[in-house]
């Protein structure tokens, strides 16, 4: 950070840091904070206290990591968890404190948080950024909130915001469908911490916790249980799989979102019980051990770019993906995407289980990627970026490290 400025960030997020259940979006959220805050920037962020069905955080953020987390009361932990958080207090915080920052980062699109702090944001004169992680797509959300929500506001949130972060180019297409002009799209990917996975569980940690041989071959599916998700079809696409490789073994491992009683009818109507795992929820350790475990990933649909693309290619665990996703160019190179079909599942599927050196290869490739280019230190450099490229709010001097500044004249000290 020597000779660049430091930046006064204020995330806004709906979860965060212990809420990880809640996906990926959690997680990125975090890293980023972590990260910029390693690079010199002051790092702030308001978030709510849902953990989980039943739960909230309850507690007050470690800052031991060098940045402060505000967590806010849901009115409902309930609806909080169907996406519809909303904490008075946090509102009354973003009207008190937004043109306190050097920029807004909100982490979410369609929510009242989001809306709440990109109004302040511009009416403080402080410029915001939005980063949707996949939501502007129109499958993600009831079609009929999301042309009401957008209708009233959403047009105008995404027109009002300095940048919008997309995560892929099929991300930038959608915002471009917005309205927005191109400009002000930026394509940024998400990130992970190589170093956090030199060390991974013991082959076979995973396998033994839960009776799958070590010769058998492990297909792994890592998501929450949603109707979006497509785990019906890797359900069905598996008990061709089965047919061809019967010790073969699919572990589906991730919260039910309201979906698990219907995969679980699918297991029985394709008569998989003694070849399907049903994990239920699992801690990062436990995740870190069933990648390592695993000989492919499987992901049927999804949206954005998941943290659990990769982690696995952290793993070095080949990707088998459809076409029902985002255009993700560097997927070919890691694993396959294949047509979004039972019978075309099945057969990458079967094509990675019964190659051991097309494993280690694609596996290989995805170590490297990770380790070269997906990796928070080169993500969080290009999010400085952005941030240094946006004109500082009036009236506003910002300082390099080591300075400090009086903030009400900008004089500097």
């Amino acid at each position: 950070m020597r000779g660049r400025a430091a930046v006064n960030i204020l995330y806004v997020a709906s979860g965060f840091k212990p809420a990880w259940n809640l996906g990926g979006v959690v997680r990125v959220a975090y890293d980023l904070c972590r990260a910029m805050s390693q690079r010199g920037h002051d790092v702030t962020v308001y978030t709510t206290d849902k953990l989980d069905h039943g739960r909230r955080v309850g507690r007050s953020f470690d800052d031991s990591e060098g940045f402060d987390v505000h967590y806010f009361r849901n009115l409902s932990n309930t609806l909080a968890l169907g996406h519809y958080s909303c904490a008075p207090g946090m509102l009354h915080r973003l009207k008190e404190t937004a043109g306190d920052f050097d920029v807004v980062h909100i982490h979410e699109y369609r929510t009242v948080h989001g809306l709440f702090a990109a109004y302040r944001a511009k009416k403080a004169g402080v410029p915001y950024l939005i980063q949707a992680h996949g939501a502007v797509a129109p499958a993600v959300q009831d079609r009929r909130i999301k042309r009401l929500f957008d209708g009233i506001c959403g047009y105008r949130i995404l027109a009002g915001a300095s940048k919008l972060i997309a995560l892929t180019a099929s991300e930038a297409a959608h915002y471009r469908a917005m309205g927005a002009d191109a400009g002000r799209i930026a394509i940024v990917s998400n990130g992970i911490d190589p170093a956090e996975y030199r060390d991974l569980p013991e082959r076979g940690t995973f396998r033994r916790e839960h009776g799958i041989g070590p010769d058998d071959g492990m297909a792994l599916y890592l998501g929450r249980l949603h109707r979006t998700k497509g785990v019906d079809l890797l359900v069905r696409a598996f008990a061709g799989v089965v047919r061809e490789e019967p010790r073969a073994k699919l572990v589906i491992a991730g919260p039910d979102n309201g979906y698990g009683s219907t995969v679980q009818e699918e297991i029985r109507a394709q008569r998989l019980e003694d070849a399907v795992v049903l994990t239920g929820f699992i801690t990062q350790v436990e995740k870190m051990a069933a990648l390592a475990d695993a000989d492919v990933f499987v992901t049927p649909r999804f949206s954005g770019l998941p943290m659990t693309f990769l982690e696995a290619c952290a793993c070095g665990t080949p990707i088998v993906t459809t076409v029902h996703g985002d255009a993700v160019p560097w997927l070919q190179d890691v694993g396959f995407v294949v047509g979004y079909d039972a019978t075309q599942l099945r057969n990458a599927i079967l094509g990675v289980l019964g190659d051991a050196e097309m494993r280690w290869r694609l596996g290989e490739a995805g170590r490297r990627l990770v380790r070269e280019e997906l990796n928070w230190k080169t993500i969080a450099r290009r999010f400085e970026e952005l941030y240094q490229s946006l004109p500082a709010p009036a009236g506003r001097v910002r300082v390099r490290t080591g300075e400090r500044v009086l903030r009400e004249g900008g004089m500097l000290l």
